[in-house]
């Protein structure tokens, strides 16, 4: 990292977000860092009342998060696919102890109550016509930032975490050796800073990752910088047009610099950052305040990261286990 550009902003993020330390005003929050125009902002305002429904019309990523509650849920990470909904199931969780045990498209989310015990869960596999049912116990849930599978040679990272997701890369990574399957695929942003460190610890020094405009117009320039860890590198990038933001960055990177492979589709091609913000009531505003591009190779501007190789739709979302003749980064 060039000195002095990772203190520039200390709070961004690109998919995910981190709250302000101290609540501001709503006025102040707007006018200061929503990156959208004049009369955007003056309508946001002047309707505040209506706040949690005008907001996501007039940013496509802005949303209002109220104070936290428990989460229940099925034990599986949810996905928006266009019109369907993807579930990822996690290990010992509801869907796995139902037998449900590798990705599937949720064909009946709008008759489950989270007030209930067990529910009914409709799904079919991506690859396969016939749907099927179980019935999954619904349980508090909590989404991991990655899982490790070392028998397959496989790390699937959801999201970036600023607070644990290099941390605990580092210390799975002994159980991964060089040229394993980085998987993408269900990887839908996270915190920059964090991004750039994981990078740092496989790129060379000083290479650029990305690049930020803020909406004042100010750029931000970000870098590998120089660490002292050395973890194994993937051989072989699986990404899906769900990979979306610090994700996308990650994958744009390690291609750039280290040539390393993608497989899949193109992603999503987000081109947007959002940083959260801390509301009197407790609330947070999640609002969009800088455009971003990728490593010096990837342009954003909604075409997203392309492929080395291309997977079938159907086949797009079986376990990595089961995608044959992957390409893989040559040393």
């Amino acid at each position: 990292m060039i000195p002095g550009r990772r203190t520039a902003l200390p709070c961004l993020l690109l998919a995910a977000a981190c709250a302000s330390a101290a609540a501001a005003s709503l006025d102040t929050i707007v006018n200061e860092n929503w990156y959208a125009s004049d009369a955007a902002k003056a309508l946001l305002l002047q309707e505040r009342k209506d706040l949690a429904r005008l907001l996501p019309l007039l940013d496509p990523y802005g949303l209002v998060i109220p104070p936290e509650r428990a989460r229940r849920g099925l034990g599986g990470v949810e996905f928006a696919l266009g019109r369907q909904r993807l579930i990822y199931p996690l290990p010992d969780g509801g869907l796995e102890q139902a037998g449900v045990n590798r990705p599937f498209i949720w064909l009946n989310p709008s008759k489950i109550s989270p007030d209930s015990e067990i529910v009914l869960v409709e799904g079919r596999w991506p690859d396969q016509s016939e749907s099927w049912s179980r019935q999954v116990r619904l349980e508090p849930f909590n989404a991991p930032d990655m899982i490790v599978d070392a028998k397959q040679q496989t790390l699937t990272l959801f999201r970036i975490d600023a607070r644990s997701t290099r941390a605990t890369l580092n210390r799975l990574s002994a159980r991964l050796k060089e040229g394993y399957t980085l998987d993408l695929r269900y990887c839908q942003g996270g915190d920059l800073y964090e991004t750039i460190d994981i990078l740092s610890d496989w790129l060379p020094e000083d290479k650029k990752v990305a690049e930020l405009i803020a909406a004042s117009g100010e750029k931000y320039e970000y870098y590998s910088q120089k660490t002292a860890n050395h973890p194994a590198a993937p051989g072989v990038i699986l990404q899906s047009e769900l990979t979306a933001s610090a994700c996308e960055v990650m994958a744009g990177a390690l291609k750039t610099h280290m040539d390393v492979p993608i497989a899949g589709a193109p992603s999503y091609g987000k081109c947007w950052s959002q940083q959260e913000f801390m509301l009197n009531d407790g609330s947070r505003l999640h609002l969009t305040t800088h455009y971003y591009a990728y490593a010096p190779d990837f342009e954003c501007r909604g075409a997203g990261i392309p492929v080395d190789q291309a997977i079938p739709a159907q086949q797009r979302f079986l376990p990595a286990a089961g995608l044959k003749g992957l390409p893989q980064r040559e040393d």
